[in-house]
């Protein structure tokens, strides 16, 4: 198993890397928030109950184990962060938190958002003072089915294959240290065809006359040199991959993976330095098969849940996500359907450097509104964004069988919905 050279276990974002984060899983303050007014709370707690993030009060390894509703959850615990911290920028990160979450850093409201299956980032640096610094999360929940659900229930018992709701923070939190000026977003992907890899960079705080580098490397040895300009925020680049060497392939059996380290440059000095990977493969759908790098493709796919007993949604351990590829590849299946999850990105990043396919499926909604079609969109597409850099994602699985979208046959309403996000599902990746 090769890893990337950069990747440290237990970083949560495997596909654009920096050095200067810090961790916040671990002990934190925690009451169930039913009854609790905002103002109350915002400014941090200290009580008798405690939690272990990033796992849910349902499961056991949060020291709680609870499994009745509760609709509201708060979590709170001090971060210290030194001057040389606070020169840049300070984002806050929540992987995952279900469903509503809102933050304060103390006392003061950085931000809002919705949804159980994306990162959540705020820019926490106005709030922030050098030494010790609250951080307050409030998360509400509640058996809607009007919202993606996936197999979590919407009673207050298990039934059937619907299994423990969860509630809150269920994948790791973390604070990024940045510049003024750095990259938000970096999407890479390769062209076969034209033996290339195109490069699309978001910036935060560019100016005119700023640029971009990328310098790609392939086992250690540089491969490629490209720059372009930044313009409004955003540069573009494509960078030949073959002017020296020929195209080393992600296959299955031999997943080639290149390195990529991007740099804004100002003034000629490097103000950001972000790295990433990538890999070179081609699926094609003809025929009634699938092939991969021009080849026939026969997938032996195992189901996963991505359940655990003692922990739920949320992996037990880092060991744990590896584990689960290794026995299932030991029982000869290629690849794994993730089914009615949007998983852990480490699992995706042990994918790529296993050459493990992924189907990525997105948490069904179980009753077909106006609202439900509104949030489940914005969710998929919000979930497409955050894996298409991944190789090993073969295939997207917007919706499971016809769950909340039963009337497909008959509706005009419900196939207008399905085509729709067929379509912008395309517009956002066309490659799988």
């Amino acid at each position: 198993m090769n890893h990337i050279s950069f990747y440290q276990k237990e970083y949560p974002r495997p596909q654009l890397w920096r050095e200067s984060y810090k961790l916040l899983n671990g002990e934190w303050n925690f009451a169930f928030g039913d009854n609790l007014a905002d103002e109350n709370m915002i400014y941090g707690f200290d009580n008798k109950m405690h939690i272990n993030v990033p796992f849910t009060y349902q499961t056991k390894l949060s020291g709680i184990g609870v499994e009745e509703r509760h609709d509201a959850v708060w979590y709170s615990r001090s971060v210290h962060i030194d001057e040389s911290q606070l020169k840049g920028r300070v984002i806050l990160h929540l992987e995952g938190c279900d469903y509503e979450t809102t933050v304060w850093v103390n006392g003061r409201l950085i931000g809002k958002d919705t949804g159980g299956y994306h990162r959540i980032s705020f820019d926490c640096t106005e709030a922030l003072k050098v030494g010790d610094n609250t951080i307050v999360v409030k998360a509400c929940d509640d058996y809607s089915v009007e919202k993606p659900r996936g197999k979590q229930r919407s009673r207050d018992v298990n039934y059937g294959c619907w299994y423990t709701d969860t509630t809150g923070i269920y994948k790791s939190v973390w604070i990024e240290f940045v510049p003024d000026v750095y990259v938000k977003n970096l999407i890479s992907e390769a062209d076969v065809d034209a033996g290339a890899v195109n490069i699309d960079c978001l910036i935060e705080g560019a100016s005119e006359g700023d640029s971009l580098q990328a310098v790609i490397t392939y086992q250690g040895k540089m491969v490629a040199l490209g720059s372009a300009s930044i313009k409004n925020n955003n540069s573009v680049l494509s960078v030949s991959l073959t002017e020296n060497e020929q195209l080393h392939m992600w296959e299955l059996s031999d997943p080639n993976l290149y390195e990529v380290e991007v740099s804004i440059i100002r003034d000629e000095k490097t103000v950001d330095v972000a790295k990433s990977y990538f890999g070179v493969r081609k699926i094609e759908a003809k025929n009634g098969r699938i092939y991969l790098n021009g080849r026939e493709l026969y997938q032996k796919l195992a189901l996963d849940q991505g359940y655990w007993r003692e922990s739920l949604l949320t992996p037990p351990s880092e060991n744990a996500l590896v584990s689960d590829i290794l026995d299932m590849a030991e029982m000869g299946f290629n690849g794994v359907r993730k089914h009615q999850k949007v998983e852990d990105e480490r699992f995706f990043y042990y994918a790529d450097i296993m050459g493990f396919i992924v189907w990525a499926e997105m948490p069904s909604m179980y009753k077909n509104t106006d609202d439900s079609r509104r949030v489940f969109e914005r969710e998929w597409l919000l979930a497409v964004h955050q894996q298409r850099n991944h190789p090993c994602v073969l295939v997207w699985v917007p919706f499971n069988e016809s769950w909340g979208i039963e009337e497909v046959l008959t509706d005009k309403v419900v196939q207008d919905f399905v085509n729709d996000i067929y379509y912008k599902t395309k517009a956002v990746d066309n490659t799988r």
